[in-house]
């Protein structure tokens, strides 16, 4: 495993690290922060998976997943996409309320997934499509 750590912020300005050993611990903090967050947050919680020297991939915390990526020079940004066909909207938590277009949404067991490859290899799976198109 990559040199990685969770980043998440609760109040858009004190962000939180923790040092990430394991897949099954991610899984479980990611969980742990889900279920305290939901209660506070209106809108789907998002948590950055940052690997050293390559950038951080954000992954929005309920079963209609969005992963964003944004590499360590800032040059590149994409986004999952789900259904191209998709209709609407939905709000998510990346520190501050985004509307984000539900054509980005992806099923969160396919979103862990590409965390792992991820975590282990630094870089994009090509089990999901990218995109860097705004809908």
């Amino acid at each position: 495993m990559l040199n990685t750590y969770l980043e998440y912020c609760l109040d858009g300005y004190n962000v939180i690290k923790e040092k990430v050993s394991s897949l099954d611990d991610l899984i479980i903090t990611l969980q742990q922060i889900k279920d305290e967050k939901v209660k506070t947050i209106q809108a789907i919680f998002c948590v950055d998976i940052v690997v050293e020297k390559k950038g951080r991939l954000s992954i929005g915390l309920d079963d209609r997943s969005i992963l964003t990526y944004i590499s360590e020079d800032f040059d590149e940004a994409l986004t999952s996409l789900g259904d191209k066909h998709a209709q609407g909207e939905t709000m998510y938590y990346l520190g501050e309320y985004s509307l984000m277009s539900n054509k980005y949404v992806i099923p969160y067991t396919k979103a862990i997934n590409v965390v792992d490859y991820w975590i282990c290899q630094g870089k994009l799976s090509d089990a999901i499509e990218w995109t860097d198109e705004i809908f």
